[in-house]
């Protein structure tokens, strides 16, 4: 009887949070490709993430996400993100602008690599009825290394430098990033 109740509170309960819209959860795919890979000529890579959004005061908001990149390779790289939105009009189509920083880490056979990011975008989202939002971002930032380990190992006779070999993964540098995305408002 009590599951019979809530099922049916949660029945009533549901539109009228979609008509106040304050939270969205939602997931993302996309492509992503840092300047150092443009130009080398190495193709985008795979991006997958969820993200969760609340409004804080009316067009202004904080969104939080976790994403895989897909390397290609033996190397596997997560990320979290925290941005700041603001939905610069309202109705069925928002353009928002997008404004945040964050953590990556790729692990491989050679141990963990750890960058710091910040970036910036725009997106615009189609708000469907009861509370369904289709949407599309590019994003452009910046990634930094923090304390990670050299690749490079200099000869024994100080004759230069040798490269180990490394699975592809994301690099330091500038980075572009587009996706498309699909979430539910409550």
């Amino acid at each position: 009887m009590r599951l019979a109740c809530a099922a049916v509170a949660f029945a009533v309960a549901v539109p009228s949070l979609a008509s106040a819209n304050p939270i969205e959860i939602g997931a993302g795919i996309g492509k992503t490709q840092s300047s150092s890979d443009a130009e080398s000529n190495q193709g985008t890579l795979d991006a997958l993430n969820l993200y969760g959004r609340i409004s804080l005061f009316g067009p202004i908001g904080l969104q939080a996400e976790i994403g895989k990149v897909d390397t290609g390779s033996q190397s596997t790289v997560r990320t979290a993100s925290l941005l700041g939105v603001i939905e610069l009009t309202q109705g069925r189509f928002v353009p928002v602008l997008l404004a945040g920083a964050g953590v990556d880490q790729s692990d491989d056979t050679f141990g963990t690599l750890k960058y710091a990011h910040a970036e910036v975008g725009l997106g615009l989202a189609f708000r469907i009825s009861d509370g369904l939002t289709i949407g599309v971002d590019a994003r452009e930032g910046t990634r930094k290394a923090i304390d990670n380990p050299d690749y490079a190992q200099p000869l024994a006779n100080g004759g230069g430098v040798i490269d180990l070999y490394a699975p592809r993964s994301i690099s330091e540098g500038e980075y572009r990033t587009v996706r498309a995305t699909v979430g539910v408002r409550f």
